[in-house]
């Protein structure tokens, strides 16, 4: 177990990513701008040594349930499915937004996967145990019927229901710790629920995540095959690796932390090295929750707006998706996938 004074700045860097996590999401520039891909590269890059600083200092353990897991350290199962936010929204050449797609992919999983073993949620839906196959020649085979776009639909409406409930609680427990009006139990509460809006936010984001593959994945093919010649050759990025929280010193052995080896400096260290580049803030005293209450305010304003209109224009998207799937079946005939590579 780490020492009190090391888990205090661990949570305080936690934090300080959160909150440059939130303003990112919430930023009103282009993504595709130097500024705003700067600001998410640097906070890729403090969620994921806060997820080394976690796994080094032990934080979680393998034979855990939900409950024994203290309030104040409920916070960092957030840091995959923060990660795989950010990810996305990385931009890169065509050839690489693929493997871009599969690294969020693997922290959401990973996110939903260690929920699921903590007693959050009872279970996942996508298989846990799917083959790894090579994604330049893996290509749909069928598209998807009107039943289950209809049923996506459903799941989708039915997440937005329970996720304005979520922002509504989490509004007024925000509030009340701001306040200083929060027990333990209030906190853990607040911390349980902002778990639970992940959850439904990673699901959103996995199926998205399987919409834009099979494109990707044609466009792969189209490249290999020579049909596609357009523009200059792009040299493929080196594969993203995904910086898990390990739970077990077998897991450290396998995934070396994300790195070759362990932290080489005390997450104090650290902190002080970070703030003096300017990366971070000094610690503010309280450093649980670190907003005001206009600010909940507007934040939850702008997410309503945004996720009605994503509900209004969700028939409009249904039909796109449908010519779209129409269009790569018109350009694929049944049984292409198996001519691949022959003579």
């Amino acid at each position: 177990m780490a020492p009190p004074e090391s888990q205090n700045t661990l949570s305080a860097l936690f934090d300080e990513g959160f909150n440059q996590y939130k303003s990112i999401l919430n930023a009103d520039e282009p993504t595709s701008s130097n500024s705003y891909q700067e600001k998410l590269k640097r906070c890729i890059t403090l969620l994921e040594d806060a997820t080394r600083f976690v796994s080094a200092m032990d934080i979680f353990s393998s034979n855990e349930d939900i409950k024994e897991i203290s309030s104040d350290n409920l916070k960092f199962m957030l840091l995959p499915a923060m990660l795989g936010h950010l990810t996305l929204r990385e931009t890169t050449e065509p050839s690489g937004r693929l493997d871009l797609l599969k690294t969020a992919e693997a922290y959401f999983k990973d996110y939903l996967l260690r929920c699921r073993d903590y007693g959050l949620i009872e279970k996942v839906d996508f298989l846990e145990n799917e083959p790894e196959e090579d994604d330049s020649k893996k290509v749909p085979s069928t598209k998807p019927s009107f039943n289950s776009l209809m049923k996506q639909r459903e799941e989708k409406v039915k997440r937005y229901k329970e996720e304005k409930t979520m922002e509504d609680e989490l509004k007024d427990l925000e509030i009340r710790i701001k306040d200083g009006r929060a027990d333990e139990d209030t906190v853990r509460q607040f911390h349980m629920t902002q778990l639970r809006k992940f959850v439904n936010a990673s699901y959103d984001e996995l199926d998205s995540i399987a919409r834009e593959k099979p494109m990707l994945q044609h466009m792969v093919l189209m490249k290999a095959s020579g049909k596609d010649t357009k523009g200059p050759f792009v040299e493929k990025p080196h594969p993203l690796k995904p910086v898990i929280i390990c739970r077990d010193e077998m897991q450290k052995k396998v995934f070396g932390l994300g790195y070759p080896s362990l932290p080489t400096v005390t997450v104090e260290e650290y902190y002080k090295q970070r703030m003096g580049e300017g990366w971070l803030q000094e610690p503010a005293a309280q450093g649980a929750v670190n907003v005001t209450r206009e600010e909940v305010q507007r934040r939850e304003e702008e997410e309503e707006i945004k996720k009605e209109r994503e509900v209004e224009e969700d028939d409009e998207e249904m039909l796109r998706r449908q010519r779209g799937w129409d269009e790569w079946k018109e350009d694929n005939p049944k049984g292409m996938g198996n001519r691949y590579n022959r003579s």
